[in-house]
This record gives C-alpha cells, sequence and structure tokens, in this order.
C-alpha cells in the first residue's frame, strides 16, 4: 500500500512538471533558493539575487495567470458587454464626476481664502482712514474722539484696537497703552505684522513729527467674523521661508496656539469639506522693514461659500437658482436611471439571444437538427435567429436530401453491377480473329451497349448499341435490348441451328424484329443506334447492319475506309426496312465500331474531338496490341476535354484478322 502511494505521488508529480511551463518553474526554483539561502551563513549577495529573480518570475506568473483569468472571464459575451459599458460609461462619468468634485474642491478652497482676504484688506484698508483722521482731529478733542473712534470699530474688531497718537504730544486708546509704534520707512504703511508671535493688524500714517498708529488683534475672533458663515479660519504663526527672528536675532519660541472654531455642518451628503491655504505678507514688530509670507488656514463647505457669495440677492431670479439646481439634478438622476435601465434591458436582449444561439449551435453540433431558439422583437438580432432556424430547417432538409442521394447512389451501385454482369464476361475464341471492347460510364450505369456471342463454336456474332439518353433510363433501355437479343438468338439456335438460322434469318431481319421489340415496348422517346454483324470464320467474311450508329472503320495497309449505314435508328419507328452489307477481312485489317461518346466531346475551346483524329490514332497504332489502342484513344480523349468525368458514354469495340 505505500508502495503504490508513493506511485501514485511521483505520477502526479509528473502531471504537474508537464503542467508548469518555465515561468512557474523559475520561480519555484527562486524561492526554494532563496529559502535555502536564508538559512546558511552566506554572504546577503546570492540571497539578493535569488530574492530579485524570485520576485520578477513571480511577477510573471502573475501576469501570466491574469491574462488567463481576463481571458476566461471576457470568455461571456454578457462580460464583455459589461466591461465595455464600463469603459464607455462607467470610467467616463467616474472621471467627469472626480474632475467636478476636484474643480469644486479647487475653486471653493480659493473662492473661501478669497473672501477671507478681500474682507481683511477692507478691513486694514478702513483701518488706514482711520488713522489719517486722527491726525486731523483738532489736540483738544483728540482724546474724546480717539475714543469714540475705538468704540466705533469695536465692531469690526472684535478683539479691540489700541491707538497712537504722536503729534507735539502723544494720545493713547487706552489710557493705560504702553505701546510704542516701530519705525517704519514710508509715510504710510497698514497689513499684518506679528507682535510677540501674533499677529495684528495695523495701520500707520506720520510724517515729520506728527505720527497715528492703530493696531488691532488678527486673531480667531477677528478671522471669523470676517465671514462669519464661511467656516474656520486661522492664521499660522511662523512664517513660512523660517522662524520669527528675535531683536537680538534668536528664534524665539512660538506662542500656543490659539483653539479654531469648527467647519460648518454638511448641508447634504456631497457638501464635503475643503481646506485651503493662501500667504499673507506680514512684518515683524522688530523688523518692519522685511515682510515674510504667512500661511492663511480656511476650512469650510461648497454650500458655505455659495451661502456666503449669494447671501445677498442682486436679482429677482436669485432665489430660484438652488430650485434650479436641484431640478436640473433630479432630471440628471431620472436620466441615468432610464438609461441604466435601457441599457439592461437592451444587454440582457443581446446576450440572451447570443446564448440561445450558442446553445442552438452546440445542438446542432451533437446532431439535434430539430432544435429551434426562440425568436423575440423585430430587429438585427431577432432576424439573426430566424436565420439560425431557417438554416437548421435547411440542414434538416439536406440531410434528408443526402440520405435519399446515398440511397440513390447504393441502388445505382447496385444497378452498375448488375449492368457489369450484362456485358460479356470473356471474350470467345474464334479462328482468325481477335477482339476487344471497353465501356466507360460517363455515370454509374451507362447507356452504352456492347455484346459478342459464339454461334456454333466457329462464327461470331458482334453488337455495339447506344441509346439516347445518360443514366438509369438509358441502362434500362441498354437491357432492354441486351435481353431481346440474345432471347432472339438463342431461339434461333434452339430451332435448327445457329449456321443456318442466322444465315437464313440475315442481320438485317434480325435487327428489324429488335426494332419491332423495342418500339412495342418502349415509350416513344426511348431509340438507340445498333450495329450487328456476324464473322464467318470460314469465308472470311463480315457480315453487318448498321441501324443509325456511326459508320464503324476499316483499316487496311495504313488506310482507313468508312463502312456504310444499312438503315435509321432502332425503337423509334414500327416497321422499317433494314439492309445488310458484307466485307472481307484480309490479314492485318483492324476493325473499330465506336459511339459517339468517343468523337463528340468539346475542350475548353469548343472544338468536337471529331472522328478524324480518332481514325488518326487507330492508323498510328494499328499494329499495337488492342488494348494498348483502346489506352492510346480513351487517354487522347480525355486530353482533349480535360475534365475529371467523361461527359458522355465512350464504347469502342475493335477487331483485328490475324
Amino acid at each position: 500500500m505505500p508502495r503504490w502511494n508513493s506511485m501514485v505521488t511521483l505520477e502526479r508529480l509528473k502531471c504537474m512538471c508537464r503542467w508548469l511551463r518555465w515561468p512557474e518553474k523559475l520561480f519555484a526554483l527562486a524561492l526554494v533558493a532563496f529559502v535555502v539561502l536564508t538559512w546558511l551563513p552566506l554572504t546577503g549577495s546570492w540571497r539578493t539575487l535569488s530574492g530579485i529573480v524570485a520576485t520578477l518570475a513571480g511577477l510573471l506568473v502573475v501576469l501570466k495567470h491574469l491574462r488567463r483569468g481576463v481571458r476566461a472571464l471576457l470568455w461571456r459575451l454578457r462580460n464583455r458587454l459589461i466591461v465595455a459599458y464600463v469603459l464607455i460609461a462607467v470610467v467616463p462619468v467616474a472621471l467627469i464626476l472626480l474632475l467636478a468634485a476636484i474643480s469644486c474642491y479647487l475653486i471653493t478652497g480659493q473662492v473661501a481664502v478669497y473672501l477671507i482676504t478681500s474682507e481683511l484688506e477692507e478691513r486694514t484698508e478702513g483701518l488706514l482712514v482711520r488713522a489719517r483722521e486722527m491726525l486731523s482731529y483738532p489736540r483738544a478733542q483728540r482724546a474724546e474722539r480717539m475714543s469714540w473712534l475705538a468704540e466705533s470699530l469695536a465692531a469690526r474688531f472684535p478683539g479691540g484696537v489700541e491707538l497712537y497718537v504722536r503729534d507735539r504730544g502723544e494720545w493713547r486708546y487706552p489710557q493705560n497703552s504702553s505701546m510704542l509704534p516701530p519705525e517704519f520707512a514710508a509715510p504710510e504703511e497698514s497689513g499684518l505684522i506679528m507682535r510677540d508671535g501674533r499677529p495684528y493688524i495695523f495701520a500707520r500714517v506720520g510724517s515729520g513729527s506728527a505720527e497715528a498708529f492703530a493696531l488691532a488683534p488678527a486673531g480667531v475672533e477677528l478671522l471669523n467674523n470676517l465671514a462669519p458663515r464661511l467656516g474656520a479660519v486661522s492664521l499660522l504663526r511662523f512664517p513660512v521661508d523660517g522662524a520669527r527672528p528675535s531683536p537680538t536675532g534668536r528664534t524665539q519660541a512660538q506662542p500656543p496656539a490659539e483653539r479654531h472654531a469648527p467647519a460648518p455642518p454638511p448641508a447634504n451628503w456631497f457638501d464635503f469639506e475643503v481646506t485651503w491655504f493662501g500667504l499673507l505678507n506680514a512684518v515683524s514688530w522688530e523688523d518692519p522693514r522685511h515682510p515674510h509670507p504667512y500661511p492663511l488656514v480656511v476650512t469650510s463647505r461648497p454650500s458655505a461659500v455659495l451661502q456666503t457669495l449669494f447671501s445677498r440677492r442682486v436679482d429677482v431670479f436669485q432665489g430660484y437658482l438652488s430650485t434650479a439646481l436641484l431640478v436640473v439634478g433630479i432630471l440628471f438622476l431620472v436620466f441615468e436611471l432610464v438609461a441604466l435601465v435601457t441599457g439592461v434591458s437592451l444587454t440582457r436582449t443581446i446576450t440572451a439571444a447570443v446564448h440561445n444561439l450558442y446553445e442552438g449551435t452546440r445542438r446542432v453540433t451533437q446532431g439535434d437538427l430539430e432544435t429551434r431558439i426562440e425568436v423575440r422583437g423585430n430587429d438585427q438580432l431577432a432576424e439573426l435567429s430566424r436565420s439560425f432556424n431557417e438554416m437548421t430547417a435547411n440542414l434538416n432538409r439536406l440531410l434528408r436530401v443526402e440520405k435519399e442521394q446515398q440511397r440513390l447512389r447504393s441502388e445505382l451501385e447496385i444497378a452498375r453491377e448488375v449492368q457489369n454482369q450484362l456485358y460479356p464476361r470473356c471474350i470467345p475464341q474464334v479462328e482468325g480473329l481477335e477482339l476487344l471492347a471497353r465501356c466507360r460510364p460517363a455515370r454509374m450505369v451507362s447507356g452504352d451497349y456492347y455484346d459478342y456471342l459464339a454461334l456454333d463454336g466457329c462464327r461470331l456474332a458482334m453488337a455495339l448499341a447506344d441509346v439516347a439518353g445518360k443514366g438509369i433510363s438509358a441502362a434500362l433501355l441498354m437491357a432492354s435490348i441486351q435481353s431481346s437479343l440474345r432471347t432472339y438468338v438463342s431461339a434461333c439456335m434452339e430451332t435448327g441451328g445457329a449456321a443456318q438460322k442466322v444465315n437464313g434469318l440475315g442481320a438485317a431481319r434480325l435487327v428489324g424484329h429488335l426494332n419491332q421489340q423495342l418500339y412495342a415496348n418502349t415509350s416513344a422517346e426511348k431509340y438507340a443506334t445498333f450495329y450487328f454483324a456476324v464473322w464467318d470464320p470460314a469465308t472470311s467474311r463480315l457480315t453487318y447492319t448498321n441501324a443509325g450508329h456511326l459508320p464503324p472503320v476499316l483499316i487496311r495497309g495504313g488506310r482507313a475506309m468508312r463502312l456504310k449505314t444499312s438503315g435509321t435508328v432502332v425503337g423509334a419507328f414500327p416497321r422499317v426496312d433494314y439492309g445488310e452489307d458484307s466485307i472481307e477481312l484480309e490479314q492485318g485489317d483492324l476493325f473499330a465500331c465506336f459511339t459517339d461518346g468517343l468523337t463528340e466531346p468539346e475542350n475548353e475551346y469548343g472544338e468536337m474531338f471529331g472522328e478524324e483524329r480518332l481514325i488518326d490514332i487507330l492508323v498510328r497504332n494499328r499494329n499495337a496490341a488492342l488494348a494498348e489502342i483502346l489506352d492510346a484513344v480513351y487517354a487522347a480523349v480525355e486530353q482533349w476535354t480535360a475534365l475529371p468525368e467523361p461527359p458522355d458514354d465512350m464504347t469502342m469495340l475493335i477487331a483485328r484478322r490475324i
């Protein structure tokens, strides 16, 4: 039992090795080498190399099997259509939505920063205007006016303001303020200034001995008051280009950060949070001549930005903007749902039609030609399904026709075997004459007929006929001729001796009797050309009757002679008088009788082979063996027509006087 298990395991390993290709084998070897080298006290270069090879081979194996998996997944048309729809519809829509989201994020952030910086600049400009006013106040009323000014600025600067005026004296607000403005180079300055690590808005106006300075904290309270419904705004307390310098040139620690206001709540699911940065130039209290960029952080939402932008109606249609956007969004969703339902319906129609065609094709492959598939709709797929049903019906009909043709071919083969039995099986040995005949049918059965009969041991009767038409009907008439001829000859031989009866009756009488039999027992359109001859070795004469057949050819001394015709065809008329002739054959004479299948075949130019070419072949081969003469004749005709099958039955009977 253990031996059997080991053999099974070994066989499985062999099958696995045959299944694995070189990427899998390389990956396995590299992985084994990496694991082994990890535990061996060797240098890490080989371990690293084996790890790299294992990684690359593993990636190659993954890509190979991933490609195979994708092919298997995309084999079905449904999966291909899903992938096509994803690439055509889902991916572009997703990219458009992603682009819209990114654009909305960028625009929302930039607009939010723009709103904050614009409001901050506006308030800074307002503070500068107030600083100019302080220099214009009368000295006697300056303190009172400065107090009133500070109270008026309290709404715009929630953290309060500090005011300072130097003009032949000093005025401060509040009174306990110890602020001493730094020295500026320009007569008017405004903006942000960092004092003790905290941001402030300042405005300074001065010329000569007169100077006015206003300072307001720019903390979270002020920044969030710039656009109350916009979101959280903060100014980071370190410059982008380095730490805040101290008066002594050393780096000071930053003060603790203030607690920022939270972002506004979302208005809907798509109201995402946006955080954007901007840069504001600020000078330091210690060095007001060199500004540094400080990052401004704004956290908001698209709904808050839109609410801030459209908080004031500038026209009568502004109130309907949100409603219009909502309607457009609903219409978009409705259209998308309609498109989705339509796409799914079309996909199911296509996949169902293809699936039905696939299943129908499989059943047809298995031999079920009665299968039909369901036809739905009136489109190209429905027409394809109808065409499939028509094709299977035609195949079924053609199969029945093929079976019928096979039956007919088998019957024709039987008829051919029967007809071959009608031809003489052996050539009678007659003194002074050698004889040979050959028939090549155009179809499986032939309408040509040849025969030779030994009459009394020394005489020989020869017959050759060409029935009108080809195929079964001609073969049946040929069998009738053969039966009538043999029956008549046998009757003559039984009633008093072959020599006496045949010579007394004559070849013409025999052909006339055959004509009456065929006319009485066949249809009017059935007839045949017929040649009948009797060879008498005692007199070396050939007595014959030609009933409408092609004139036989006699080759004597290199010259050809045509033997004349004695009457019309047999079977066409009830009573016909036939004549007979005789000719003495000399030693070496070649006698040939043939059907029109050897003379009337045409080449590709429509030119017939003709009797002249046939006679020429007989003359040139007159001294050859009879079989060689027949081979030469048939080869010449086949070469002339260049057809795989003869167009007509070809039969020839030749005899030589020896």
